[in-house]
């Protein structure tokens, strides 16, 4: 991964199919860039390695800033008027939580005074995946993640989106061998999990695609 070594902190959000790696990819990027000099963290805890990562109890306000209610309602109107059915679990509070977390991702992917404090900070679960995640309805996430990355481009340029390539087969096996009951997926039947994973890499095709002519966007 190149980096540009300005002043401003550089931001690496990894995306891609669960099972695809993004987790241990973290690790692998934290040990290459601080090997080469760069101070990194990661945006949160991983499960692999104990990581310096972003602590988020100084950004816990912020997420009552009344600029963000608006985004709160449309949000809710979009889970409820088009959200995809085949995957949907009905989960209206897990789901406010996950914007939650996106407006409080997007509220450190902006804190200019990080610039000070670190070189390179990496996510693994940030934007793209979750608010694609959320929906995979093609109107709704890619308009919701053409909001929050116009939102960026206003202070920051300096991020990278990078997707992990990985085949279905891979991810599938990858998934069955994790213990995890953390999200409607891990209920899913084995072949409901297929069509999931399916239309989740589609979902990653057609941004990736959007955003083909945009240096922000690529593959690992």
């Amino acid at each position: 991964m190149k980096i540009t070594g300005e002043m401003n902190m550089e931001i690496i959000e990894l995306f891609g199919l669960p099972g695809s790696g993004k987790t241990k990819n973290t690790v692998n990027l934290y040990n290459d860039l601080t090997k080469r000099g760069y101070k990194c963290v990661l945006i949160r805890p991983n499960e692999y390695e104990n990581l310096p990562y972003l602590r988020h109890t100084r950004y816990i306000f912020g997420l009552l800033n009344p600029k963000y209610v608006l985004n709160v309602c449309f949000f809710l109107g979009s889970n409820i008027c088009l959200k995809n059915k085949y995957f949907y679990s009905g989960n209206g509070i897990e789901r406010i939580k996950i914007l939650l977390r996106q407006i409080m991702y997007l509220e450190i992917y902006l804190d200019k005074t990080l610039d000070d404090e670190v070189d390179v900070l990496i996510s693994d679960q940030g934007l793209v995946q979750e608010l694609t995640g959320i929906f995979l309805e093609k109107k709704t996430y890619l308009n919701w993640i053409i909001y929050f990355t116009k939102k960026l481009n206003k202070s920051r340029n300096d991020i990278k989106f990078r997707m992990i390539d990985s085949k279905i087969t891979s991810a599938l096996a990858n998934i069955k061998l994790r213990d995890r009951n953390s999200s409607p997926m891990d209920a899913y039947d084995p072949y409901k999990l297929e069509r999931y994973l399916y239309a989740y890499s589609d979902a990653f095709e057609t941004i990736l695609k959007y955003y083909k002519n945009d240096s922000r966007f690529g593959r690992l």
